[in-house]
């Protein structure tokens, strides 16, 4: 009988794994060559046992028969001590053999240890066995029973195991038994009843629960309790449930969590309560209440009614007022609608007067519910212009189609313009206004300001909405103008000087950044000229190039000046004196000044920011000095502002063929905004004076006159001297001479104020130097009394070129240097050029004559 109970507890545990698909597997039970351990069977891997011998040889398990839980032997030894790897948790293991006598063999101990040939520490909890092995059979090894153990605790997967039995065995088979976990709820059925009505669906009722081989099955109940409810298989049989609404009444629910080693009830849910359907009407679309405009179409606010047992139950009355007493019709323009298939009633229409009108939808059925609801109809508002950005600043008269300027309009029902030039007109559509077409030949070049007036709409009683805008039509002789930048678009500083020239009949302007590189010189061939805006770098590649293009230039930035790499003009350009706009202007007759009222100076610049006229000083000969303005350091000594170089002057500086002039007007870009009216007329001047004038001529460097002590000097323009004989005992330490200049804008060093000493100008003659602030010009003066024995300064029929003594009235010549050495005589011409320079006396029996050799 112990055996008969044995047997059947093993094959229960056996057919409950196979039906929670965690089946024992056999370690034993395939042919395989085991190698020789120290002793016992000891597992390597899944399958993989190893047995001693007591020669060292191996020993093969053989499974042809399969006549013992699927396998036979052919084993040769035995032991009592057996070794494996546990490759998944487990709870237990069944061996199958016989004990090879007529003893019995049962279990003795279970150790495991984390490593092989480690140290093996005792289960605890000490595992229990049913069976024995016993028995030797001659064609089976197992014995009728198998030896069932089962651990005190689980063994985790990776644990070396060792079984002792109290003898040596043989063993066909052993299976493992996987570990069991008991099911456990974490979350319950939710507590909190739901009220739903009939046909509505309920939130799921959802449990989580962990455990063995798990399933689910829910129930219901009439009572609010987890038993005696009514399984509601084959459905309910996951973790989450939706209960049905089919059904009036109050049904409560509740989870059986099955497992592999059993199961758990969890608690009772929250009542679920199914009530009849309540008739209901409710707003689905658009808006309560609705915000309306006279003579337009409002957005439909539409109801839709569920439950409803009679269509005509559905009612829609217009009240005058919101104590909703008094019944009225529909305001004018106005209606309410009911669809049947659609199960809604919808309120539309234009509203045709102003005002505060009232309804309420209603179900008049029992429990029925009503909407009291509200429309609002405000006047007509403003309309709103918004858009029409113009880039039709360069458009010739019958030439191509404008660019299309377009407007979107709101809260309008069109619009219209005045004031283009023929050829162009607007058009309305869908809330856009279109101004397109081409300008008519006919018409002549100017600034043609427009307006577009919105249309309002219907009962609007505000002022005209308008947008305005201008066409520039530009002459068909308009210059191009290449304007370079530091970006594709003008500075935001440059809100006079850009506009000024683009809304200009006279110029077509091209906006360009200024390139990283030079481009080609074909680039300019298009342009009648350029512009540098000051913003661009003085060290930009095509700013440089610039020096060299053959077109005329408009030059903003006087750091261009500085050395190499740079155009070399100059060394120390000069932030100039901190808000400072004004020049002094020393050509005030040079054509960029036309129209203006020029006195010494010049205002371009009102209330100029801190960096306002940028002056530099120029080496550059031959080059005019227009305009001055002071440095940025005390005491401000002035440098030149506006800057003129002839074509001939280009050309020779860069070695280039040149034969366009070029003018600087530095005016900082950060003061560009604060351009005068006389800066932006100097600037179009300019232009003018650039591509159409005639080349300024540089003022001389002659001096006219020189009067000294009311003695008027003789002066030789082309020999650059100066004399003159004062009376006999005239002082000559401390002269200060009256000289007038032939050039404006031009300066005389020493200055007549200036105290100077003629003492020793005989043999020294004192330099006078003429300048316009760029170039010029020196002359050689010399001044002495009469005891020097000249009688005269002048000599009938003889001339000095300062090289040649012309004699063409052929007479009698002696010259003496000042030491009173004869130096020469003729009665023909005298080259002095080999003589020393200095002051000679030429005499004759007509006079005598004093000359300077300077060399």
């Amino acid at each position: 009988m112990k055996k008969l109970i044995t047997k059947l507890m093993t094959v229960t545990m056996l057919l409950l794994l196979s039906v929670l698909n965690l089946s024992a597997q056999t370690w034993l039970c395939s042919s395989t060559t085991y190698n020789s351990v120290s002793k016992g069977y000891e597992l390597t891997g899944a399958g993989t046992y190893f047995k001693s011998t007591s020669g060292g040889t191996t020993t093969s398990i053989n499974t042809g028969l399969s006549d013992c839980h699927g396998s036979t032997s052919n084993i040769v030894m035995s032991s009592n001590l057996f070794v494996f790897l546990t490759p998944v948790d487990i709870s237990g293991i069944v061996i199958y053999g016989n004990s090879g006598t007529g003893s019995t063999r049962s279990l003795s101990s279970v150790s495991t240890s984390s490593t092989l040939g480690g140290t093996y520490t005792a289960l605890s909890p000490a595992a229990t066995a049913t069976g024995t092995l016993s028995g030797k059979q001659s064609t089976n090894v197992c014995a009728p029973d198998p030896l069932v153990i089962t651990f005190g605790s689980i063994i985790t997967a990776g644990k070396y195991l060792t079984i002792t039995l109290n003898g040596n065995a043989y063993v066909a088979a052993i299976d493992l038994t996987p570990a069991c976990s008991a099911p456990s709820i974490g979350t319950q059925p939710a507590t909190a009843g739901q009220s739903l009505s009939q046909g509505a669906t309920p939130t799921a009722l959802t449990v989580a629960a962990t455990g063995t081989g798990l399933s689910y099955q829910w129930y219901s109940n009439k009572t609010s309790s987890n038993t005696g409810g009514t399984s509601l298989a084959p459905v309910g049989q996951a973790s989450s449930f939706t209960p049905p609404t089919t059904s009036l009444g109050i049904t409560y629910y509740y989870c059986v969590v099955t497992g592999t080693c059993g199961s758990v009830t969890s608690n009772v849910s929250g009542a679920i309560t199914v009530t009849a359907p309540v008739p209901t009407i409710s707003l689905t679309s658009g808006s309560n209440p609705v915000l309306a405009t006279l003579n337009v179409a409002i957005t439909p606010v539409v109801y839709n009614y569920v439950n409803v047992a009679n269509d005509n139950d559905i009612t829609a009355v217009w009240y005058t007022d919101n104590t909703y007493t008094t019944i009225t019709t529909a305001p004018a323009g106005l209606s309410m609608n009911q669809n049947t298939t659609t199960k809604t009633m919808t309120l539309s229409g234009t509203p045709l007067s102003i005002g505060t009108f009232y309804y309420v939808v209603a179900v008049n059925e029992t429990s029925g519910n009503s909407i009291n609801g509200s429309i609002v109809v405000s006047p007509p508002p403003a309309p709103i212009i918004a858009g029409g950005t113009n880039t039709n600043t360069n458009i010739k008269p019958g030439v191509a189609a404008i660019t299309n300027i377009v407007y979107t309009l709101t809260n309008s029902a069109g619009a219209s313009v005045s004031g283009l030039p023929t050829g162009l007109s607007g058009n309305y559509s869908a809330g856009t206004y279109t101004i397109s077409g081409t300008v008519d030949a006919s018409v002549t070049s100017g600034l043609y300001p427009f307006t577009v007036t919105a249309t309002a709409l219907a009962g609007y009683s505000g002022t005209a909405i308008t947008a305005t805008g201008t066409i520039v039509v530009k002459s068909l002789t308009a210059n191009q103008i290449l304007y370079l930048a530091g970006a594709a678009a003008p500075d935001a500083k440059d809100t006079r000087l850009y506009p000024m020239l683009n809304n200009s009949t006279n110029y077509i302007v091209t906006v360009k950044q200024a390139a990283s590189t030079a481009p080609a010189t074909s680039t300019y061939s298009i342009y009648d000229a350029i512009i540098l805006n000051e913003i661009v770098g003085s060290a930009n590649l095509e700013a440089q190039a610039l020096k060299s293009i053959d077109k005329p230039i408009l030059n903003l930035k006087s750091f261009m000046y500085s050395a190499s790499p740079k155009w070399g003009w100059g060394s120390t350009p000069d932030f100039g004196k901190a808000n400072n706009g004004t020049v002094t202007v020393n050509q005030p007759s040079h054509p960029i000044f036309n129209g203006l009222s020029v006195g010494s100076t010049l205002d371009l610049l009102s209330g100029a920011a801190t960096k306002g006229i940028l002056p530099t000083d120029v080496t550059l000969l031959g080059s005019i000095c227009v305009a001055t303005a002071p440095l940025n350091a005390s005491p401000y000594n002035p440098a030149i502002a506006i800057h003129d170089v002839p074509a001939s002057v280009r050309a020779t500086n860069t070695s280039s063929t040149i034969t366009s002039k070029y003018v600087m007007v530095s005016i900082s870009n950060d003061s560009y905004d604060k351009m005068t009216d006389a800066a932006l007329t100097l600037i179009n001047n300019t232009l003018d004076y650039l591509i159409n004038g005639t080349q300024f001529v540089a003022p001389s460097l002659q001096i006219s006159s020189f009067n000294v002590s009311s003695v008027n000097a003789t002066i030789d323009q082309t020999a650059k001297t100066i004399s003159a004989t004062l009376p006999i005992g005239t002082d000559l330490t401390a002269l200060k001479p009256a000289i007038t200049l032939a050039g404006v804008g031009t300066a005389v060093s020493p200055a007549t104020i200036i105290a100077t000493d003629f003492s020793n100008s005989l043999s020294t003659p004192v330099s006078y130097t003429v300048s316009d602030g760029i170039n010029s010009k020196i002359y050689a003066v010399t001044i002495m009394d009469a005891t020097t024995g000249l009688t005269q300064t002048k000599l009938a029929g003889v001339t000095f070129d300062g090289q040649i003594i012309h004699n063409n009235a052929n007479l009698d010549l002696q010259v003496y240097d000042v030491t009173g050495r004869k130096v020469a005589t003729s009665n023909k011409y005298i080259n002095m050029s080999s003589n020393p320079k200095g002051i000679y006396i030429v005499k004759s029996i007509n006079g005598t004559l004093k000359i300077t050799l300077v060399k």
